[in-house]
């Protein structure tokens, strides 16, 4: 599993071929979405305005790798996700 950043997305491959991507829509919300193809398509709920897309500016976002886990830390979480098998953490700055 190896993220790629690029603006307020991060996507990554699980060692089961699982497609993972995490959207920090702002520092302390996040939008999460699996898939077994290679792309996230528009979903209906995104398409008809449900769904909140236009979020404003993006939050900065530092990465790390430490022993086969990847972490992404904003203002106000920090998610850790295991490069095996892709089980995901989220905490805030209180842990």
């Amino acid at each position: 599993m190896l993220p790629a950043m690029a603006q307020r997305y991060c996507t990554a491959r699980t060692s089961d071929g699982m497609n993972v991507s995490l959207e920090f829509c702002t520092d302390d919300i996040l939008h999460v979405r699996v898939s077994p193809r290679d792309s996230f398509s528009e979903s209906l709920l995104q398409r008809y305005g449900i769904i909140k897309t236009d979020w404003g500016r993006e939050p900065h976002v530092e990465t790390g790798h430490t022993g086969g886990v990847f972490t992404l830390t904003t203002r106000a979480v920090t998610v850790m996700a295991d490069t095996e098998n892709g089980i995901m953490t989220v905490a805030d700055r209180d842990g």
